[in-house]
């Protein structure tokens, strides 16, 4: 059976644009029943800047509570396919906790409050400290002096604090099979056609459930397969996706070499400056020696000419050569040379 790909913006916005659909999937997500479900179309929105995507949509909903009750809440769901989204996310969600929505009090009367929030969001990219694929993070009270969580249901604290869910819409490796109704809708979200990396159609491999909801789910995606306009736009956004990152693919390779490019130009700069150095180092040695050389020549002259004073007083004081020989080491040939 083949499906449209809910992972594409275009396919996901046709399967939570149908209320009862949208419901259901609140419904699975949730583990809890939707008793309605009201869309904020103003606040639902496709955005695209460069190869990032982010979908979002907000609903006022009515749903179950586990003690059997009804709470009113605001639903945000955020779909995601590119990594590191948490500036957006945060950016919407504080839109929601402005937000002040019309309910009916207990008296049946007409007033304005902040509701309750409740967050989904839908990963197409894996986060690889989870082991698994769906979470839930809840807003638990601790009490810190008694060192536990207590059970308590604060309205103060539901208004302050929001539920979140987190699904990973992505292939994880080494991951524990589960049969819930949560994990069979996750795996819309990653079923590829055989030789493809990316399908805007994909194929189901498991096609039987007794789910009905799912069911339904399944056949809405289906029948959009008869939708010409629809099929176009998840070829152009896929089309549009592969061109960007093929961009950005070019963009980094042009950065990498770049920065290539440069770390080799720094790399020839320090050898030259290394030979230079290396250079004025030998001349330096060079000039060293010279000057070691020069003052040893000065020395040897200095030496020489004490030795000729030396002799010349010797002989004026009426020596002989051969004494002078003998007191100065020198001999009688160069004694003779030296009062010639």
């Amino acid at each position: 059976m083949k499906i449209i790909n809910p992972l594409y913006d275009n396919a996901f916005k046709y399967l939570m644009d149908n209320e009862r659909i949208a419901k259901l999937v609140l419904s699975i997500i949730l583990d809890r029943q939707v008793i309605s479900l009201q869309s904020k179309p103003q606040e639902t929105s496709n955005i695209a800047v460069g190869n990032i995507n982010l979908m979002r949509f907000d609903y006022k909903a009515v749903i179950s509570t586990e003690n059997g009750e009804y709470s009113t809440v605001l639903i945000e769901i955020q779909k995601y396919r590119n990594i590191d989204p948490v500036s957006r996310f945060r950016k919407y969600l504080a839109k929601n906790y402005i937000k002040e929505e019309t309910i009916i009090n207990k008296e049946g009367e007409e007033e304005t409050a902040h509701l309750p929030i409740i967050t989904i969001y839908i990963l197409g990219f894996d986060l690889p400290e989870f082991p698994g694929r769906s979470y839930r993070v809840d807003n638990n009270i601790f009490d810190i002096e008694e060192e536990k969580y207590v059970n308590i249901r604060s309205s103060f604290v539901e208004r302050i604090t929001h539920q979140s869910y987190i699904l990973i819409a992505a292939t994880k490796e080494n991951i524990k099979i589960r049969n819930s109704r949560l994990a069979k809708f996750l795996n819309l979200f990653i079923q590829k056609l055989k030789s493809e990396e990316s399908n805007t159609v994909i194929d189901l491999v498991d096609e039987k459930t007794e789910d009905i909801e799912l069911q339904e789910i399944v056949s809405h995606l289906q029948e959009a397969l008869f939708d010409e306009e629809l099929l176009l736009k998840l070829q152009a956004e896929k089309e549009y996706a592969e061109g960007m990152a093929n961009l950005e693919e070019a963009a980094i390779k042009a950065i990498n070499e770049k920065t290539e490019a440069l770390k080799e130009k720094a790399e020839a700069q320090k050898r030259e400056a290394e030979a230079q150095q290396r250079e004025a180092e030998a001349q330096k040695e060079k000039a060293e020696a010279q000057q070691r050389e020069a003052e040893a020549q000065k020395e040897k002259a200095a030496a020489l000419l004490k030795i000729e004073m030396m002799i010349k007083s010797l002989h004026l004081a009426g020596m002989s050569i051969e004494q002078i020989s003998l007191i100065t080491g020198e001999t009688v040939e160069t004694i003779q040379k030296i009062l010639s």
